[in-house]
């Protein structure tokens, strides 16, 4: 996982990237709204990779059924363990807000975390977000969607034109001098062979049809290799901006012969196997989205285990709404075949069945969730006429107050995530301006929670950094409040602690003094428990900023145990009682009663001029 902190600020909020189906380094590089938020917001960033993806592996190839840990519920259990381990590390206040992000699979993830760990994430992001695509899911969403979105990217014109070219394709495939016509106009590698085909023909048209989602999903209207980094193909050099129009502009003119139309379907696919424009020749590595196909007996990640094992999801091409051919309705039951055959494992529809269900109560039973979508994008939630939407839209069905799922009209997928762009449309700003007006909510309403649970004052001074703050039982960077007249000094604290014959230990905690900088302070634990006495160094204030919550104020405790040991060291200990009766009269509630201890502490404060 990557942080960053040159950003944070005391009791600014985590911003956590879920991360999903390849090397964090991807999102990291390209999560543009954390960055920007995160700057505005005094925010800490962390980019979390998944287990078996990029670097995090599990086991070494070769080992036997290596994947099986390869799972929602153990990326989730990764990423709440991660999370607690940084609240540690850095001393984040428990005040501190903790929103996910997460684009695609990663935005399922960031809404999952968020239903499954809502005492852990306070509010989550989740842009393209495809929640109810996958099997197991009542009612069942529209699979043909998928597709039809892809065509109306396209438009008119080169949906036709492509769809009359993949016919052709099939056409010449059934005769040699067809076949070599197809190698020789798409520029086929000699020695590529087909793969996972059954004949040339069938190959070529898998090859030609799967770019364009992915062309879809990457409309966006700038140069971007965002897709080609995630994808693995085409060099991960950038695609051009609206990379969808212009793979169709080779359809665009006459194509008069079968050459003319496979030479533009060559022109066309370029844009995307080839972005890097260092391909000689053609073949079948991409086909499946990515570069070549895992080795066996791989113990990386490979999302195709995981949609065969939790997600389980397929479209329906080849009707007379999309640009595609021949005809091919998803079939659940080829679905699990090919996944025993190639994984040696039956699916499991977990996210469906165990997470969502039922897409009403879903929705109904999450909070603090923005389901962003664009309607370029190939996984957008519908394509109109009544169809049930691959992922949550608020406008058909009925979400919770604090769950939002803004529609791009001219978003790619999770556009709203990257960085900003003086070619960003206003549907696109506006998108990032809604999720960043529900971010400030939710750190506002986690503040404010916790400001109920403490008892404050004025609060002038800040603990920003201790070295044991498990002792200290306010929350590192919130302030202090109450008021201390008192100015006991070590010796003081040492003699009462030494009588009462208990050991104590100290701490060493720091204290913003505002413009005087950060001062130091030695904190007194005493029984387990703690008190801070604010002593000043410098200036004689004589007020010092005080948090009692949850401790207990026994001066009177202590008065009477100094009168009882004022026989054995009478002058010293007059002294000491001198200090706590001028001070006494100067505490007032919100201090405990209870009489069971003492706890002092020694802080070094500096605050403004008019403190």
């Amino acid at each position: 996982y990557f942080t960053y902190t040159d950003f944070y600020r005391p009791g600014g909020p985590l911003f956590f990237y879920v991360g999903n189906e390849g090397p964090v380094e991807i999102y990291v590089n390209h999560t543009g709204l954390m960055w920007e938020l995160g700057s505005d917001l005094g925010a800490m960033l962390v980019f979390a990779e998944h287990r078996y993806y990029g670097k995090s592996s599990v086991y070494p190839d070769g080992t036997t059924d290596c994947l099986r840990y390869l799972t929602i519920e153990q990326a989730l259990a990764d990423y709440s363990v991660l999370i607690a381990h940084l609240f540690t590390k850095y001393s984040l206040p428990p005040s501190t807000a903790t929103i996910a992000f997460g684009g695609s699979y990663g935005g399922m993830l960031a809404s999952a975390f968020r239903y499954k760990y809502p005492h852990l994430v306070d509010g989550a992001i989740a842009a393209s977000a495809p929640i109810f695509a996958i099997g197991g899911v009542t009612p069942e969403p529209n699979k043909a969607s998928f597709n039809e979105i892809i065509t109306r990217d396209a438009g008119e014109v080169c949906a036709k034109e492509f769809k009359a070219t993949l016919k052709l394709i099939m056409r010449l495939g059934e005769t040699p001098e067809g076949q070599e016509m197809l190698r020789t106009e798409l520029k086929w590698c000699s020695d590529a062979t087909t793969t996972h085909t059954s004949d040339l023909a069938s190959g070529m048209l898998d090859w030609a049809s799967a770019p364009w989602g992915y062309l879809a999903m990457g409309n966006f209207p700038y140069p971007s290799n965002y897709i080609t980094a995630a994808m693995n193909v085409g060099g991960g050099a950038d695609l051009p901006a609206n990379p969808i129009r212009a793979a169709c502009k080779a359809f665009e003119d006459p194509l008069a012969t079968d050459q003319a139309r496979l030479q533009a379907l060559a022109k066309s696919l370029a844009i995307y196997y080839n972005a890097s424009g260092e391909l000689v020749c053609n073949s079948f590595a991409g086909t499946d989205g990515g570069g070549e196909p895992l080795p066996k007996g791989s113990c990386r990640g490979d999302y195709g285990f995981q949609t065969c094992t939790e997600m389980p999801w397929g479209q329906d091409s080849g009707t007379d709404k999309d640009m595609f051919w021949p005809p091919r309705k998803f079939d659940f039951d080829e679905y699990k075949k090919e996944c025993m055959e190639k994984y040696k494992t039956s699916v499991k529809a977990w996210a469906g069945l165990q997470f969502l269900n039922n897409m009403a109560d879903a929705v109904a039973s999450m909070s603090n969730v923005v389901f962003s979508n664009g309607k370029f994008d190939p996984w957008g939630v519908s394509v109109g006429n009544g169809e049930v939407p691959q992922g949550v839209d608020c406008s058909i069905m009925p979400c919770p107050s604090s769950v939002v799922s803004p529609i791009m009209s001219t978003g790619a997928h999770h556009s709203d995530l990257m960085f900003s762009r003086e070619e960003d449309s206003g549907d696109v700003r506006a998108c990032r301006e809604l999720e960043a007006s529900h971010i400030r909510k939710w750190v506002a309403e986690k503040r404010e929670r916790h400001d109920k649970l403490a008892i404050k004052d004025s609060a002038k001074f800040r603990v920003i950094d201790a070295k044991y703050p498990a002792l200290i039982e306010y929350p590192v960077g919130d302030p202090i409040a109450g008021q201390l007249l008192a100015d006991l000094s070590t010796e003081d604290l040492e003699l009462l602690l030494e009588y009462e014959g208990h050991e104590y230990r100290v701490a060493e905690a720091q204290v913003d003094g505002g413009s005087l900088g950060v001062i130091k302070a030695n904190v007194f634990v005493w029984k387990d428990s703690l008190k801070l006495r604010l002593h000043l160094d410098g200036p004689p204030w004589d007020y010092a900023e005080w948090h009692s919550t949850g401790l207990q104020n026994s001066l009177a405790e202590a008065r009477n145990a100094l009168e009882q040991y004022r026989q054995e060291k009478s002058e010293r200990i007059s002294q000491v009682t001198d200090k706590i009766e001028s001070a006494s009269t100067s505490f007032e509630p919100p201090f405990a009663t209870d009489e069971d201890s003492l706890l002092i502490a020694r802080v070094a404060l500096a605050g403004d001029d008019n403190t």
